[in-house]
């Protein structure tokens, strides 16, 4: 009797497989990290994603990011800091452009200008 949960947990493992990226990658404005294309979704995974307020109340983001492929890839992350309404707000987008080698996570800091930032978005791209 013992056997027949072991056995049928791990027939359940089996059975459900794995998710593998989708080839399409449909934007969601309610997701707070998106890859922005099929090759940055592939490319790129997502480690951790945090936010904290500062001091001052101003949003502080942290993105770790990781290479899924053998070859160093180049990125462009952006953050769009929203109200509580999630309108973006008049301040300018932050981006930042970096490398992911190996497998090393990254991570990714972005800071409000303003103490409105009650949301945000993360946005990935590779670079060509």
């Amino acid at each position: 009797m013992k056997h027949s949960g072991i056995i049928s947990f791990t027939a359940l493992l089996l059975l459900s497989g794995c998710a593998t990226p989708s080839a399409q990658v449909a934007l969601n404005p309610t997701l707070p990290y998106q890859a922005l294309d099929a090759a940055s979704n592939a490319a790129v995974d997502k480690v951790a994603l945090s936010d904290r307020l500062l001091a001052d109340g101003r949003l502080e983001v942290v993105c770790v990011l990781k290479n899924r492929t053998p070859a160093a890839i180049s990125i462009t992350v952006t953050c769009v800091f929203e109200d509580a309404e999630g309108k973006t707000l008049a301040e300018p987008s932050v981006s930042q452009t970096t490398t992911l080698t190996d497998s090393i996570p990254l991570s990714v800091r972005f800071e409000s200008k303003s103490k409105d930032a009650k949301r945000y978005s993360v946005q990935v791209k590779l670079n060509a």
